[in-house]
C-alpha cells in the first residue's frame, strides 16, 4: 500500500470540488471519455488541436487525469532511484497542471524548487496552485518547451547540472514529428551533460512508436528505459470515476527513461 498523502488528499479533494461543482456527473464522465478518445483514437487531431480544447476536457484533465499522472510519476520516481536524488531544481518541459514536478518533489527528502513551462495559460494557474498545496515553490513561465530545453542547454550559469533534473511527463507525445525530432538531440545533450532525467509517456505503443528511438539514443549516457506497472489500489474518488468511465484499471502504469 502506498504511504499516505494527506497533502496529496487534499490536492484532489480541491480539484474535485472545483471542477466537478459546474457538472453533473453524467457530464464529466463525458469529459472524461472525450479526453481519453482524443489522446487515444483521434490522435490524428493532435497537435493541431489541443486535446483540453474544451472546459469540459479541461475538468476531466484537471481533476482526473493529473492526479493519475501525479501517482504514477511518483510511483516512478521512487522505484527507478530517482528519488535518492539530491536536487535544487526541476525544470518541467510541458507541465500541464504541475502534477509531475510536484511528484518528483514530493518524493525527495529536500524538496527543490520547480520552474514548469507550459504554453497554456490555464494550466500555468493550475500548477500555481499544485506546487502551493505542496508547499513546494515553483515558477510557471508561459513558453515553449523546445526553446526552454535549447535555452537549458546553452545556460553557462549552471555550476553543476546534477543538481537541475529535467521532466518530461506525458508532453513529448503531443508534439508533432519534426519539432519532436529537434527536442530528441537536445535532451541527449541535457543528459549527456549530467541533467537528471524523467520522462514519461504512456504504455500504449501506438502513442509513442518513436519510442525506441528516443531509449536507444539516451541510453550512452546512463539513461535506462523501463515499462512500468503498479498493483495498487486508487484513491476511493478517482477509482470510482474510473470504474464509472469504463476504463476499470488494474493498477497504475507508463513507460518511462529516466536517469539518476
Amino acid at each position: 500500500m502506498p504511504t499516505p498523502d494527506p497533502q496529496f488528499d487534499a490536492w484532489l479533494a480541491s480539484l474535485l470540488a472545483r471542477y466537478r461543482e459546474a457538472y453533473s456527473a453524467a457530464e464529466f464522465l463525458k469529459a472524461v471519455r472525450a479526453l481519453s478518445a482524443r489522446y487515444v483514437e483521434r490522435r490524428a487531431q493532435l497537435p493541431q488541436h489541443s486535446p483540453t480544447d474544451s472546459a469540459g476536457k479541461r475538468a476531466a484533465f484537471a481533476a482526473f487525469f493529473a492526479p493519475l499522472h501525479f501517482l504514477t510519476a511518483r510511483a516512478i520516481v521512487e522505484a527507478s532511484g530517482l528519488g535518492q536524488t539530491s536536487i535544487d531544481r526541476i525544470v518541467d518541459l510541458g507541465c500541464g497542471t504541475g502534477a509531475v514536478g510536484a511528484a518528483w518533489a514530493r518524493a525527495l527528502t529536500t524538496p527543490p524548487a520547480i520552474t514548469g513551462v507550459d504554453k497554456q495559460g490555464w494550466c500555468l494557474d493550475e500548477a500555481r496552485l499544485t506546487w502551493r498545496t505542496f508547499s513546494t515553490p515553483g515558477r510557471a513561465v508561459r513558453g515553449d518547451l523546445l526553446v526552454t530545453a535549447e535555452r537549458l542547454a546553452r545556460d553557462e550559469s549552471i555550476a553543476d547540472r546534477a543538481r537541475v533534473g529535467v521532466a518530461l511527463g506525458w508532453s513529448a507525445n503531443e508534439l508533432d514529428a519534426p519539432t519532436r525530432g529537434r527536442l530528441l538531440p537536445v535532451v541527449a545533450s541535457l543528459v549527456r551533460s549530467g541533467h537528471p532525467l524523467l520522462f514519461i509517456e504512456p504504455l500504449a505503443r501506438g502513442v509513442s512508436p518513436w519510442w525506441d528511438e528516443w531509449a536507444a539514443a539516451l541510453a550512452p549516457s546512463g539513461a535506462h528505459s523501463q515499462d512500468w506497472k503498479f498493483d495498487v489500489e486508487l484513491p476511493p474518488a478517482l477509482a470510482a470515476i474510473d470504474e464509472a468511465a469504463g476504463f476499470r484499471r488494474e493498477g497504475l502504469g507508463a513507460r518511462a527513461i529516466t536517469r539518476s
